[in-house]
């Protein structure tokens, strides 16, 4: 589910290691943050707008894929039948 927090958060037992990996909930908890100067945020939601692109039509094209390979099954055992 988009947005869930939902195992997000490092476990007591990898907490307690020399060096944990955290998870972002975690760096919610400590309030964490990044601070960027304006060209980087420019930068950085430039590379996030264009990823986020690349993955929609990718993702679309997987879609549209799937269809036309379904279609293709269900022609085949219609023409079996």
């Amino acid at each position: 589910m988009q947005g869930s927090t939902v195992e997000r958060e490092a476990s007591e037992k990898e907490r307690v290691k020399v060096s944990p990996t955290l998870k972002d909930v975690d760096f919610i908890n400590n309030g964490a943050a990044v601070y960027i100067d304006e060209n980087d945020k420019i930068q950085l939601m430039s590379t996030l707008t264009a990823d986020t692109e690349v993955r929609t039509q990718a993702f679309t094209f997987e879609v549209i894929h799937f269809r036309k390979n379904l279609n293709l099954i269900c022609l085949s055992i219609f023409n079996h039948v």
